[in-house]
């Protein structure tokens, strides 16, 4: 009698992390959000993933920073989004841009963007 080959483990969603600051995209040393969003997920990814499997949950797959530009966002989601291939991901996060600066344009980026819109979500 054979003994059946356990399923595979599922592979770690792959998590993109979109910083949005013009100060940041000029000097990344300024950026303090970025070590925080990694250092969130990851743990969180460590303490969800089964307690039969070491495979965590989450990946950060792609992180980049961009200044407040409609254009260079909106490109940003699209080739994480859209593309398909390697560069597809699960999940975008973006953080900065949302204020009330003439510059914080990443609502209007990203919305024409959104598909399905999930209110208190997005």
């Amino acid at each position: 009698m054979s003994v059946p080959n356990p399923p595979p483990s599922p592979s770690p969603l792959k998590v993109a992390l979109l910083i949005v600051s013009d100060t940041a995209f000029r000097d990344p040393t300024q950026d303090r959000v970025l070590p925080v969003l990694t250092e969130t997920i990851l743990s969180s990814s460590s303490s969800s993933s089964s307690p039969s499997s070491s495979t965590p949950t989450w990946t950060i797959a792609a992180q980049s920073i961009v200044p407040d530009d409609i254009g260079l966002i909106r490109h940003q989601v699209e080739e994480w989004c859209f593309l398909g291939g390697p560069k597809q991901m699960n999940l975008v996060l973006t953080s900065g841009g949302t204020g009330f600066a003439v510059r914080d344009v990443t609502p209007e980026a990203v919305g024409p963007l959104i598909e399905r819109v999930a209110g208190g979500l997005v």
